[in-house]
């Protein structure tokens, strides 16, 4: 899937964004299971005025991470940590200073999940001391971290500065499943279906956005080499196959 659909829960991420950007407590919160089009959100949600989005990875250490905020700051890494930490507060202070309120700097940190309690209290002083706005994306991993009860105390500020400002992404699924599978995912794509071939697709991604994904350019593949113009059973079927020997292609 090449464009991005803007479905009831990017609006409400959207939303949440600009009530986080305008707040005194200016960090918000977006989580949910994998597959649910978190990162194609925060792609999303990059290009809106004032938006830089740093994806985070396993592992990451402190200088790592104002490394990657540098970089979204279109800064040198130049120097310790600890400069590399003033230049960034410093860049986001000028920012905040010359931008008008509807495009003060916002911070999006795609797979959050994986900053420690240590790295998520030092982005706190973004927010708090250099004005800039936080929105932190992940998995349920991420909330386990933030409640966690070993580190509960440190971050209690950084809960506390989140409040009601969250998002939570979920599959497809219940009586709206389906419509909201066609809509967002099927049409797009594939123009109008049979509502068999849409009640099949709903089934086998089980209203996963990623999964979708994934299958929406397995049937693509299939339709361009048999030179097809139409999505049908049979196509769902190489489509599904093709995905399975990738699938074992991966895991040999």
């Amino acid at each position: 899937m090449d464009h991005y659909i803007k479905t009831k829960q990017a609006r409400d991420a959207e939303k949440m964004l600009e009530a986080t950007r305008a707040s005194t407590t200016r960090i918000g919160l977006v989580t949910g299971a994998p597959g649910t089009g978190k990162t194609e959100l925060s792609k999303h949600l990059a290009t809106l005025p004032g938006v830089l989005r740093v994806c985070c990875f396993a592992g990451m250490a402190r200088p790592d991470l104002m490394g990657l905020i540098a970089d979204a700051l279109g800064l040198e890494r130049q120097g310790a940590y600890g400069t590399v930490l003033m230049g960034c507060r410093l860049e986001i202070a000028r920012r905040v200073e010359t931008t008008t309120p509807d495009e003060r700097p916002v911070l999006i940190f795609d797979e959050a999940n994986h900053l420690t309690w240590k790295l998520l209290e030092t982005l706190r002083i973004f927010s708090d001391e250099d004005g800039a706005a936080l929105v932190l994306i992940g998995t349920d991993i991420l909330t386990q971290t933030l409640h966690d009860a070993r580190t509960m105390t440190y971050l209690a500020q950084l809960r506390r500065r989140i409040g009601a400002k969250q998002v939570r992404m979920t599959n497809f699924t219940g009586p709206q499943g389906l419509t909201a599978s066609t809509g967002y995912q099927l049409k797009p794509e594939f123009g109008e279906v049979p509502k068999a071939i849409a009640q099949r697709w709903q089934k086998i991604t089980g209203g996963n956005w990623g999964l979708a994904a994934e299958l929406a350019d397995a049937c693509r593949r299939v339709m361009a080499a048999a030179e097809l113009a139409t999505l049908t059973d049979a196509v769902l079927d190489a489509a599904q196959h093709d995905m399975a020997g990738m699938s074992g292609e991966e895991a040999a």
